[in-house]
């Protein structure tokens, strides 16, 4: 069985990289710590290949302890120390064993991702332009109030007059104008590039 597991090869995807491994490295975590391991690191890579890596490794913010930092980082790494959620070496090599990075099963998993990541979106946009309806809802009201207060306390003064001053016309316009901004600043926050909705018609009836 082993024989077999040496000799034939299965690919595995990840991070968009193919990776040709033998089949008896997915059913023995030791053969893998003995590849990936310190002595790998600090006596089979040259300097070249060492910084290339190091590309990939946390960033500190004092640039004087930043080698001395990624190198103890390493040495943890490749010991199989755990960072506070496990290893990633043999976290890798868990979801190795588990199929993960077969071909097939890592494209239905990136679909689910992709999926997942867009049915977010979608919630968390509906979920703010329903909260900026509402501020909406709410404005609109007030200047709704506002401006129909001040025309039925003007009406109250002179009961006999059917018409409304300039300033009471200008007032309504400018209402109904901030309205319309308002409404508009909503629907590109929530990137809502529908026809108007419901919420929109029962607002513009309340003018």
């Amino acid at each position: 069985k082993q024989w077999y597991q040496r000799r034939v090869r299965e690919i595995a995807i990840y991070r968009d990289c193919a990776i040709n491994l033998p089949l008896l490295l997915y059913s023995n975590r030791n053969i893998l710590a003995s590849v990936l391991n310190y002595d790998t690191w600090a006596l089979l890579l040259d300097d070249e290949e060492r910084d290339h890596l190091r590309q990939y490794l946390p960033h500190f913010p004092r640039p004087q302890d930043s080698y001395h930092l990624q190198e103890e980082t390493v040495q943890l790494l490749l010991s199989g120390k755990n960072f506070k959620f496990g290893n990633p070496v043999f976290l890798f090599h868990k979801k190795l064993q588990r199929g993960h990075f077969n071909p097939r099963i890592a494209e239905l998993l990136s679909i689910e991702q992709q999926a997942s990541y867009t049915k977010y979106r979608f919630k968390r946009q509906k979920y703010y332009k329903d909260l900026l309806t509402e501020i909406l809802m709410s404005r609109k009201t007030a200047l709704h109030d506002a401006v129909h207060s001040h025309t039925a306390f003007i009406g109250s003064v002179n009961k006999n007059r059917t018409y409304f001053t300039e300033r009471e016309l200008r007032l309504q316009v400018a209402s109904q104008l901030e309205y319309e901004k308002i409404w508009l600043s909503v629907k590109i926050s929530t990137q809502d590039y529908s026809n108007s909705s419901d919420e929109e018609r029962n607002l513009r009836g309340q003018t």
